[in-house]
């Protein structure tokens, strides 16, 4: 996870032993870090750029790495992002700082991952892989590994991620890496958990839930809450899923979180759609649409869509699903994800079977259930809607 503003590695205090000689304004920064870093930030990216420029490549170095703790990845300002990191990677690079260069790549796969752009990030991290191999550096590479294994968590490469995974596990040692192996089982059980294999997800989420709670990690508490009730929807078990987001809601509430709290907005829309509660899900759907657009996040608008799009299929309105349903189709076709690629086509066969052509449900249905079976995904066990039998 990205440092806290402040605590950016290798940030060295002000002549004097202190960054901020004045306790007032300190006080006042702290209260309102993103605010700060907000107004700051245009000045952040010029002093990286100077930096670069001028034969400073560690400050350089350093720099970039505050912005990465700013609004640039609260917000997904990733222009700033990429600006500062772009300029420090070659800056490093003259320098032959090695080490710099790998953090720096590893810092460009968490744009890249954070812009969903899939494949983009895991070269990143693979190339900041191999720069910690040679620097010898456990927990940098521990790092990257974990960053590779959550890039095919997200493109449903589910024994690839679990192998990353859990070879980023050995990397890291409590109580010091605490927050990091609480990353690792969140990750790990969430495979497991689109594996269908929920056992192993319920474990892996539960000490995940530890973890952060140990380190008193307020978002990555509710992330797991929400994580778990996912779950337990996946299981059917609704009530739990719901008092669990009802929870991470409150949690993400009090932190301040919006994104957090759209997710599990989202996640509890589809547990109330599922009791029934159509017009509620949808009302809190239409909410989270408009945060995902505004925080330019592509991942959670498809997945919007494509939740308003069972919407519209629980009331009958097959071609207003099919509509938002392609709309998140497109998306994900865009991010290059099959399984959210084929969990909308299963839907759109359901709009298509309703819309009286079963020949288009069926071939969607079929093509679904082939990435499902490709992928070892929990819907490949599953029957196709109604239990039509795919030709």
């Amino acid at each position: 996870t990205a440092p806290a503003p402040g605590t950016a590695p290798g940030v060295a205090p002000a002549a004097g032993g202190s960054a901020l000689p004045d306790p007032r304004l300190a006080e006042a920064l702290l209260a309102r870090p993103a605010a700060w870093f907000a107004a700051e930030q245009p000045c952040l990216v010029a002093a990286v750029t100077h930096c670069a420029d001028n034969g400073m490549p560690r400050l350089a170095r350093e720099l970039a790495a505050v912005v990465i703790a700013s609004s640039a990845a609260l917000y997904n300002q990733f222009d700033a992002w990429s600006r500062t990191h772009t300029v420090a990677l070659a800056a490093v690079r003259r320098s032959g700082d090695t080490e710099g260069e790998a953090r720096l790549l590893h810092g460009l796969g968490r744009l890249r991952l954070e812009q969903d752009r899939f494949d983009d990030a895991y070269a990143y991290f693979q190339d900041a892989l191999r720069l910690f191999e040679q620097t010898g550096a456990v927990r940098d590479r521990a790092d990257a590994l974990a960053g590779m294994g959550t890039v095919r968590r997200e493109q449903g490469r589910f024994a690839e991620a679990l192998n990353l995974l859990h070879a980023a596990v050995t990397g890291y040692r409590e109580p010091a890496d605490t927050a990091a192996l609480a990353d690792l089982h969140y990750g790990i059980g969430a495979v497991h958990r689109d594996r269908g294999a929920y056992p192993e997800s319920h474990r892996a989420l539960t000490r995940a839930l530890e973890l952060y709670r140990a380190v008193a990690d307020r978002q990555g508490e509710a992330l797991t809450l929400r994580s778990l009730a996912l779950h337990h929807r996946a299981k059917g078990e609704l009530t739990e899923a719901e008092r669990l987001l009802r929870e991470a809601l409150r949690v993400f509430d009090e932190t301040g979180d919006t994104f957090g709290e759209m997710y599990a907005s989202q996640s509890l829309a589809k547990v109330r759609l599922r009791q029934g509660c159509v017009a509620e899900a949808r009302e809190r759907l239409e909410r989270c649409l408009d945060v995902t657009r505004e925080r330019r996040d592509l991942f959670g608008e498809a997945l919007v869509l494509r939740s308003l799009g069972e919407t519209r299929l629980a009331a009958g309105d097959w071609d207003g699903a099919t509509d938002e349903l392609r709309q998140a189709l497109a998306l994900w076709e865009g991010m290059e994800l099959p399984l959210w690629r084929a969990r909308t086509l299963r839907d759109l066969g359901t709009a298509a079977a309703g819309r009286g052509d079963p020949a288009a449900a069926h071939a969607a249905w079929a093509e679904a259930q082939d990435v499902f079976r490709t992928l070892g995904s929990r819907e490949a066990a599953e029957e196709p809607p109604g239990g039509a039998p795919t030709p």
